[in-house]
């Protein structure tokens, strides 16, 4: 009801008074022009983040957020972990988290997280023509020592190329389709487990796989799916 009076996408598309199954679902497609039409009318902008997206997956997007979402990944992530038995310390004197990627170009900085108590966290481009000697990766990976590896399943692949000396707690892996073969193999190399974290820009974090099959971890968020191109939800197992 809050999003049918307020939000001014759904206004101009929902009767007052429907229900919730009768709100209609949203695509890129309507996000993409006028992000400005999700943002409820009575929400201060005081606080509004805007995540511009690449568009390597279609046409690039702003993405208008809030802080409960950007800082709802690190709790959730420790709940991810407590289920395989990991967990992070965190701490000003360590790093805790190394988010590595293999791409010709991107950002590569470090910060520092306060839900950590100032532990760091690094982004790391494994791609050798950011480094002066390639040969520096693995030195500088092992001189950070991380808590968790998080990635995508390609970056991961490059990753465990490198001679590491340390081995993380855990790797969680996102973006693309974490395949079943790959999983083993990281797995059984870095001896740790790796978990398959299930997440959009538009979204934020929504469910993890440790192994079999997907769960949902955002309790503040309801998932259904659906028939392509409908509105209608599917059976159980059946693809959508």
């Amino acid at each position: 009801a809050s999003a049918i009076r307020t939000v001014p996408f759904y206004r101009a598309r929902t009767r007052p008074g429907a229900t919730f199954f009768e709100v209609p679902t949203c695509a890129r497609e309507d996000l993409q022009p006028r992000p400005w039409d999700f943002v409820p009318d009575d929400r201060s902008l005081d606080d509004l983040l805007v995540y511009p997206t690449s568009g390597t997956t279609g046409p690039r997007l702003d993405v208008y957020s809030h802080p409960v979402a950007a800082s709802a990944y690190l709790p959730f992530l420790e709940v991810a972990l407590a289920r395989v038995g990991a967990s992070l310390e965190g701490g000003p004197d360590r790093v805790s988290i190394a988010s590595v990627h293999h791409q010709l170009g991107t950002y590569t900085y470090p910060s520092l997280m306060s839900w950590l108590s100032g532990a760091a966290f690094v982004k790391v481009n494994l791609h050798p023509s950011s480094w002066r000697d390639p040969s520096d990766r693995a030195a500088f990976l092992d001189e950070c020592a991380p808590e968790v590896y998080t990635g995508d399943p390609w970056a991961f692949a490059r990753l465990a190329e490198l001679p590491l000396a340390t081995r993380p707690r855990a790797l969680v892996s996102s973006a693309t389709a974490l395949l079943p073969g790959l999983r083993r193999t990281l797995e059984a190399h870095f001896e740790a487990p790796v978990i398959d974290f299930y997440s959009l820009t538009e979204a934020r974090l929504l469910g993890a796989s440790f192994g079999a099959g997907h769960e949902v971890l955002a309790p503040d968020v309801y998932l259904e799916v659906l028939e392509p191109g409908a509105d209608r939800p599917v059976g159980p197992r059946a693809p959508g």
